[in-house]
């Protein structure tokens, strides 16, 4: 009985735990480029043997149960809205990155492509962090901006006059691990496609969140239940054993 209150109550910590994610996710329905997060779980029973350095299936007799291992990020893109704003930038591709360097010299991935001039003319986000060029440094936007062009592949013109390359990298699984921080080499992502005045929009549904907080909800509110009853069975079987005894 006392395996069954750990693994419901592992159930009810996991569902608090998920519940979280999903609203975190309705909350950034609206933020541009975000992308959905979804809880990955992990058998309680296997994850103790694993701390004890054994093997499961050998016979350990651990509580059963469930926890949260982590987050997956569904790199999904969004959908394009168009903005009209010349320095709006979105990327078609999924798995695919703007690079920003923050005034510490951070360098974070981002697909939110708000871009603006700052007052040194150089190409930022809306938070004030340099958008990096292919060939690294900033980018310079002229005053002028009535005849720049931003083409698919991140080229920037001026009347037909190249400027620079916004860099755009496809980093892998294990660099993502680390999101949004821009680790190991910067290398040129191969074909590139954004859409000069649009903006990707993020890919949380909704829907999808709400019907999942409700099933959180019910099955939290059931593992709480099942509980309750091992609970009450228990001090049933000690109130039995005091009586015969």
């Amino acid at each position: 009985m006392i395996r069954g209150i750990y693994a419901a109550a592992s159930g009810m910590t996991f569902e608090q735990k998920a519940v979280d994610i999903d609203a975190n996710n309705l909350a950034n329905l609206n933020t541009t480029g975000y992308k959905r997060e979804e809880p990955i779980a992990a058998s309680f029973h296997d994850v103790l043997i694993e701390m004890a350095n054994r093997t499961p299936g050998t016979g350990d007799t651990l509580p059963e149960g469930v926890q949260l291992a982590g987050t997956y990020r569904n790199e999904a893109p969004g959908n394009l809205r168009q903005t009209g704003n010349r320095l709006d930038l979105g990327l078609v591709n999924g798995g695919q990155f703007f690079v920003i360097k923050r005034p510490d010299g951070t360098q974070l991935l981002t697909r939110d492509g708000a871009f603006t001039r700052d007052a040194q003319g150089n190409l930022v986000t809306s938070q004030g962090a340099q958008v990096e060029a292919e060939g690294g440094g900033p980018i310079s936007i002229p005053d002028d901006m009535r005849n720049i062009k931003i083409h698919d592949d991140g080229t920037i013109t001026n009347n037909g006059t190249v400027i620079d390359k916004i860099l755009v990298v496809a980093p892998s699984q294990a660099e993502l691990s680390q999101f949004p921080l821009a680790v190991g080499a910067q290398t040129p992502a191969t074909g590139v496609s954004m859409r000069q005045g649009y903006l990707e929009s993020s890919n949380v549904n909704a829907v999808t969140e709400m019907v999942r907080l409700i099933e959180a909800s019910k099955i939290f509110a059931f593992e709480q239940k099942a509980v309750t009853a091992h609970d009450q069975m228990l001090q049933a079987a000690t109130q039995q054993v005091g009586k015969t005894s």
